[in-house]
């Protein structure tokens, strides 16, 4: 496995005058090929809006920052010289939400189980994990929830956690999904999807969602700031170092298929072929509740309605770092 050396950088002056627009599409063409590939924390103001600057990156055509919009939660990746301001705006979503992670030490999810919730209809969180394997991905998984969104008249959202292996060995399956319609986040699921009974090195953990990055950028795929962990195993101390990186622990609360689901799940379904139980429980959900999404009793939350609706159940934290420092 290649890797890249990864540093810390703090951005100086930004200057003005790159050409190039922003991309903020989860699937893009032309790929990206990085050369460099730099961590770094900075917040900016681009068009009225405050974004965190969470990585450099640099190119054969042209030098650009991966940044997460501060409250709607979407990612963005901007050239270098687009016209950055930086600014120091506090108690945005995502600093809220990085920082509930780092206080608690895990990473986000149960705190939503048997809270204040705002909504009365059955609100689901999608999940799906792409981890490394030979068998070719679950193409029903995606085409269930495609007819479901025919039904709705909305493009469902899910949250894709891409493993760097599954990323460059199924590069068919890759290039039919960006096919469909859906709104689909791109999370990141390490690139080897080692499970350590006891806990990562900071270095090992860096290496593995960096180059999963590297890896999504390089075969079009937009990262996101959320991560979960292999085999939802993790110990506290890794929090922090994903902290460092900026990205955001999700966990699981039920997997589809059991019996009862509170009124916020997130709920997780293997699409990589290895679970196929799991698929066809998806399915049955989906075909048999066919009115109850059309009633509005049942819905999928994107990740920016899910963020809102967690912080409103957990409270807001106290702060552990300041949101203009470049830690």
């Amino acid at each position: 496995m290649k890797r890249f050396f990864v540093v810390f950088w703090i951005g100086g002056m930004l200057s003005q005058g790159w050409g190039d627009g922003e991309i903020s599409q989860v699937f893009f063409e032309p790929f990206f090929v990085p050369e460099v590939y730099k961590i770094t924390q900075a917040q900016v103001a681009l068009n009225g809006e405050v974004f965190r600057l969470l990585r450099f990156i640099g190119t054969g055509n042209g030098r650009y920052f991966l940044a997460v919009n501060e409250n709607s939660l979407d990612s963005l990746l901007v050239p270098e010289n687009r016209g950055l301001r930086a600014t120091n705006v506090s108690n945005t979503l995502y600093e809220l939400l990085l920082q509930r992670m780092l206080l608690q030490k895990t990473p986000l999810g149960h705190a939503m189980e048997g809270g204040r919730v705002c909504s009365s209809a059955l609100t689901l969180v999608l999940t799906t994990d792409l981890c490394p394997t030979s068998k070719a991905m679950s193409r029903e998984f995606f085409l269930a929830l495609e007819e479901t969104s025919s039904f709705t008249g909305q493009p469902l959202p899910v949250v894709v956690f891409f493993s760097g292996k599954w990323i460059i060995t199924h590069t068919n399956d890759l290039a039919w999904l960006k096919q469909r319609r859906l709104k689909v986040v791109a999370g990141n699921h390490t690139y080897a999807h080692h499970i350590y009974s006891n806990q990562w090195t900071r270095k090992d953990l860096i290496a593995e969602i960096t180059n999963t990055e590297v890896a999504m950028l390089s075969h079009g795929i937009l990262p996101s700031i959320w991560f979960r962990f292999p085999g939802l195993r993790y110990h506290p101390d890794e929090i922090q170092v994903l902290g460092e990186l900026g990205v955001i622990a999700l966990d699981t609360t039920i997997w589809i298929g059991q019996k009862r689901m509170p009124r916020w799940a997130v709920v997780l379904s293997h699409a990589n072929g290895t679970q196929p139980v799991e698929v066809n429980h998806l399915k049955r959900f989906l075909s048999t509740n066919t009115n109850a999404f059309l009633q509005g009793k049942i819905r999928f939350a994107d990740m920016t309605s899910y963020g809102r609706e967690f912080m409103a159940v957990s409270g807001k934290p106290r702060l552990l770092v300041s949101s203009g420092s470049t830690r």
